[in-house]
């Protein structure tokens, strides 16, 4: 009953501030989407800030031929599976229920775009403390579009369709 409450009351109390800690990878339900453990807080779902993946997209109304899709959803996830790990600790930033993730040295949120494996998304207000954040994805981005990177290499015109759509 005690972690129930701490998972439903945790967005109400980090809404606003930034806060700094450490957690345990629990799930990984999809690319932008993770669930750590943290003492304090216990369990935390953690969408990741400003990151959108062809896994995470449901319903699409870009003409993208179903075989293509799976292909783009498979390589996305494979990707986020090989590069964060179950029961491995990690470093969160967290404002307005938004996380911005440390995979050791580097920040997750932006490597998962420089990769070409995830666009840059606007679903949600900006926090004010990841403002600065959100123009490095959006040159991350551009980066990995212009030299062919990932999902880019294959699948661009699908990906600026999933884009696009994502921004409505």
């Amino acid at each position: 009953m005690k972690i129930f409450l701490i998972v439903v009351l945790l967005p109400f109390f980090l809404y606003g501030e930034r806060i700094t800690l450490y957690g345990i990878l629990k799930e990984k339900y999809r690319a932008p989407l993770l669930r750590f453990y943290n003492e304090d807080y216990g369990y935390i779902d953690c969408p990741i800030f400003g990151v959108n993946t062809p896994d995470n997209v449901i319903k699409t109304n870009c003409e993208i031929e179903p075989r293509k899709f799976k292909k783009m959803a498979f390589y996305s996830k494979l990707y986020m599976q090989r590069t964060l790990y179950l029961e491995q600790k990690y470093r969160i930033d967290i404002a307005d229920n938004q996380c911005i993730l440390y995979n050791g040295g580097k920040i997750y949120n932006s490597q998962l775009i420089s990769s070409g494996n995830g666009f840059v998304t606007h679903l949600r207000p900006t926090p004010i403390e990841f403002e600065r954040f959100k123009d490095r994805l959006i040159r991350e981005e551009g980066r990995a579009r212009k030299n062919s990177k990932g999902l880019w290499h294959e699948w661009e015109k699908e990906m600026m369709c999933l884009k696009n759509e994502a921004r409505l």
